[in-house]
């Protein structure tokens, strides 16, 4: 039986001098719904001067049980990946959405994506953030969610997407999640692959080797798919590595991909105009 506590506990095993630096301004509200208030973090770069923007990572977390996603924006992963990204000059803006159940569907828990987008960028002058350069950084059974957000209707603003250990062909699970035809067609990464390749954020995609099988099943059909369209994209894929490969697995495999993500989102949310210390 999975222990949540000490799952939220864990730190991503890839860290670099001066993390415990970095800025963060906690529990703004971007949303209230049925009378919860939904929270948003913001790490910022100790060096970040008065009055400058800086580019934006956006993290979508996963599904799961109540008790788990409730403060997930808390738990070690996040934090460290906010004060992580931070240090790399950039903002990070972690949050809590909800989790589908009786009573909240699918769409209702993407609505929570949307409205953090839509708020980070009306807010952006006071959240010191670049609304025109922003990337999405997922996982698990969040990245259909992240996927749906970075990919529906190509958003210029957001300027690339990263995907961990998470579905991008929901077809492989349909049965299992219970989805419908629609709803496999809005959050499957390939749709958005057959509608507007060419037009499609840089994705990098890391695959966790010990996985689920029908979870790998749907990264792989989505990189055969985007190799044949000739997307943009970075597959990186962790061998012998477990779901939640970033916290679980202390091996330089893991921290190899930690810190490729980092530079894959500088590449393109940093401009060559763009001057950061």
């Amino acid at each position: 039986m999975v222990d949540f506590n000490e799952l939220l506990k864990k730190r991503i095993v890839y860290e670099i001098p001066g993390m415990e630096q970095a800025r963060v301004v906690e529990n703004s509200v971007y949303k209230t719904v049925d009378g919860v208030d939904l929270l948003l973090d913001v790490y910022y770069p100790a060096e970040l001067r008065d009055g400058e923007r800086r580019p934006a990572v956006l993290f979508v977390h996963g599904l799961g049980p109540a008790e788990l996603v409730k403060h997930i924006k808390n738990s070690g992963q996040y934090v460290s990946w906010g004060q992580l990204i931070a240090t790399g000059g950039l903002i990070a803006v972690t949050f809590n959405h909800r989790s589908p159940d009786e009573h909240i569907s699918l769409g209702d828990v993407a609505g929570d994506v949307d409205d953090l987008v839509r708020y980070v960028r009306q807010q952006a002058e006071e959240l010191r953030i670049d609304k025109e350069r922003l990337a999405i950084w997922t996982c698990s059974a969040g990245v259909p969610l992240g996927i749906r957000s970075a990919l529906l209707g190509t958003p210029a603003f957001v300027r690339c997407l990263v995907a961990y250990y998470g579905p991008l062909d929901l077809q492989e699970l349909q049965a299992d999640w219970e989805l419908t035809a629609d709803e496999v067609r809005e959050f499957s990464a390939t749709t958005y692959l057959k509608e507007h390749a060419e037009q499609l954020a840089p994705m990098l995609i890391a695959k966790a080797g010990i996985d689920h099988p029908a979870l790998n099943a749907s990264i792989d059909h989505f990189i055969k798919e985007a190799s044949v369209k000739n997307a943009a994209l970075d597959f990186m894929t962790h061998p012998r590595g477990q779901h939640a490969f970033d916290v679980l697995d202390d091996v330089t495999r893991s921290r190899e991909i930690i810190k490729r993500t980092v530079e894959f989102m500088k590449t393109y949310l940093i401009s060559p105009s763009t001057s950061i210390v």
